[in-house]
């Protein structure tokens, strides 16, 4: 493993758990309230978590340059990520009025 503290390996993991339980109360969310965009933004925090997974992965390998792509999934995963949220963002500012963001949507 890389040189960092247990410490910090253990935040690192719990980040990834938090992750991954915010990911699903979001999607619980979405489901409760019948509304299509939480569980789009939920798909799209996936993303995020995979780009932690891979840079998380990179390090306990102990930063071997052989698995540099690693880093380089975790840049794409990350612009992926941010573009989705921009392009989400985008649409949803043009379509609707910033108020009817947490109303009801039928599945469709």
């Amino acid at each position: 493993m890389a040189s960092l503290s247990f410490s910090t390996w253990q935040i690192h993991e719990l980040c990834i758990l938090d992750w991954i339980l915010t990911i699903e109360c979001i999607w619980q969310f979405g489901i409760y309230k019948k509304n299509k965009i939480f569980l789009l933004i939920s798909n799209i925090l996936i993303l995020f978590l995979i780009s932690g997974i891979c840079i998380l992965n990179w390090h306990y390998n102990n930063n071997n340059y052989q698995l540099r792509w690693l880093i380089d999934f975790q840049a794409f995963f990350t612009l992926l990520a941010n573009l989705f949220c921009a392009i989400i963002l985008a649409v949803r500012s043009k379509s609707q009025d910033e108020s009817s963001f947490f109303k009801t949507k039928n599945f469709q």
